[in-house]
Parts: structure tokens; C-alpha cells; sequence
């Protein structure tokens, strides 16, 4: 029994079912983002690990980066694949992007689950308080708008789900 426990704890469970989720967080405005100076080497997606880190603003980036002044030359826009889920942040196209255009601060604002009328609502809320962005990429995909006619009702500037029991 020792054994048998100690081979779950210590091998079954930390390679198969102890995945890091809580990179995520609600919020009032723009309905999700992530959490603000988050690092895990846990996080998964399927049976693949990465390693997940948001700077001092909530941005998906390298672990450990945080910035003193709110101004990009340019900000990154989309859902799941713009976040680069699944990838350390190396491998996701934002860093790609940003290792061609070595001059250029890039953030990376994508959140899984994100549609147009976040998109709208969040770069409204970052540029009301007191972000500066040069350009705004943003990233579509097809699942998008299915998010937007289902999941997301944009009420002025603001995202509510459609769902009554994910409102709080």
C-alpha cells in the first residue's frame, strides 16, 4: 500500500492528473483574462505540459517579466491559439513575431475563449486605463462567432455570458 501510494503521488498523478488550470479569473468588464504575475510548469493541455507565465499586467510572457510603463508599439488579440495553448511561450507566434521585430515591445492579450465582442470590450478597458498601443493585431477564428452569438452578450462595453449561472 505504501508503494501503490507513493508510485500514484509521485508518478500517476503529477504526470497525468495533477494539471495547473487557474491561470484564469473572472473579470467585470471584459468577462475573463488571466491572472496577474501567474508561473506554473504544470499546465497542460491534453497529455502535454507547458510551462504558463503572465507578467504584472495579466499578459501571457516569459515567467518573471514585469513593466514599469503601459505603452506597446503593438498588441496581440485572440483566443486560444493567439495564447498559445498547449506551447511554452517560445513557440507561441506572438514570441515568434516578436524575436523578428526585436525593437518592438509586443503584448500578447490572448485568453482562451476570447471572441470579437471581448476583444472589443478589453482593448476598450486597456486604452480607458491608460494602456498605449501603436497597432492592435487581431486574430480570428472560426469559432469566434459562434462564441459570440451563444456564449457573450456585449451590453455597451461591457461582456456578460448568456448563460445566467456562469453571471456573477
Amino acid at each position: 500500500l505504501i508503494i501503490g501510494n507513493y508510485v500514484y503521488k509521485k508518478i500517476l498523478r503529477k504526470n497525468f492528473f495533477d494539471i495547473d488550470t487557474h491561470m484564469g479569473e473572472q473579470h467585470p468588464i471584459y468577462n475573463h483574462g488571466l491572472q496577474k504575475n501567474y508561473n506554473t510548469s504544470s499546465a497542460g493541455w491534453g497529455k502535454r505540459r507547458f510551462e504558463f507565465c503572465t507578467d504584472n499586467y495579466g499578459f501571457r510572457n516569459f515567467c518573471n517579466v514585469n513593466y514599469e510603463k503601459k505603452n506597446f508599439d503593438m498588441g496581440i488579440i485572440g483566443d486560444s491559439q493567439t495564447l498559445g495553448l498547449g506551447l511554452n511561450f517560445k513557440e507561441v507566434f506572438s514570441t515568434i513575431i516578436s524575436n523578428e521585430l526585436k525593437k518592438k515591445k509586443i503584448a500578447n492579450l490572448a485568453v482562451s475563449s476570447y471572441s470579437p465582442a471581448i476583444y472589443y470590450s478589453k482593448i476598450n478597458y486597456l486604452l480607458e486605463n491608460d494602456f498605449e498601443f501603436k497597432e492592435i493585431i487581431v486574430f480570428l477564428d472560426l469559432s469566434d462567432l459562434h462564441d459570440d452569438s451563444t456564449r457573450y452578450k456585449l451590453v455597451g462595453k461591457k461582456v456578460l455570458s448568456k448563460n445566467v449561472k456562469d453571471r456573477k
